[in-house]
């Protein structure tokens, strides 16, 4: 059976463009004293440009020393009105991720994390903003955080047709590579060419040999028979 070709379309992404970002660390007084007691929780909220909102597809960040991340995103949301177009805001939780297996240890405290759209609850259109919650229960890591934090859009600009191009002229440069190495596998023409000429020679060669030889006669001498010989 042929192997069959699957064609694979790989999303196209590019970087969104993130207008400002904060950073707040929560925190906590005891009543009627000055003492704050630091909960291990912060909040980092990204925010894109006021004129459209994106469609997250891929987000990346690097942690420094966060035990996880609660990521909600605030969706804009178009109701219809006789007026004209008016919107709404909701914030929904969209993952949840452990970046350190163990808080008390520091496995994990400085990797590097990549949390696609198939590891996000539903589908993140039209996002103005996304808010990381970010979480340390560990009472020996009073500093964390996460830093280089990237969100990835689709390339709306890019032609569904090119990466179709691609992998069709990939496909061809393979199929082309193994025919070049299966003929690379016979010899070359001339050789056949020589290899034939030589047979038909010895062939012709053994022909005229064949055709110059006579078959013995046993009993005619010069066209005639010897009646003694026939006695015998």
């Amino acid at each position: 059976m042929a192997n069959q070709k699957t064609f694979h379309h790989e999303l196209e992404l590019k970087e969104a463009a993130i207008a400002s970002t904060s950073l707040q660390t929560i925190k906590a007084s005891t009543s009627g004293s000055n003492n704050v007691i630091l909960l291990g929780c912060k909040i980092l909220t990204v925010n894109f440009s006021d004129s459209s909102a994106v469609d997250v597809q891929r987000v990346e960040f690097v942690n420094k020393y966060t035990g996880y991340v609660v990521i909600s995103a605030k969706f804009k949301i178009q109701l219809s009105s006789e007026t004209g177009s008016t919107f709404k805001f909701e914030w929904k939780k969209v993952s949840t991720k452990k970046l350190m297996p163990n808080p008390h240890y520091a496995t994990g405290a400085e990797s590097k994390f990549v949390i696609n759209a198939d590891e996000l609850v539903g589908e993140v259109k039209n996002i103005c903003s996304l808010k990381f919650v970010l979480h340390q229960p560990s009472v020996q890591f009073t500093e964390f955080s996460i830093e280089g934090v990237k969100v990835f859009t689709p390339n709306q600009f890019a032609s569904p047709s090119d990466s179709l191009t691609q992998w069709v002229l990939k496909s061809n440069a393979t199929d082309s590579s193994k025919r070049s190495n299966a003929i690379q596998d016979f010899p070359r023409i001339d050789q056949v060419s020589l290899a034939l000429q030589k047979m038909w020679a010895f062939g012709k060669k053994t022909s005229n040999i064949t055709n110059s030889l006579t078959q013995p006669k046993r009993f005619d001498k010069d066209g005639c028979y010897d009646i003694n010989l026939l006695a015998y």
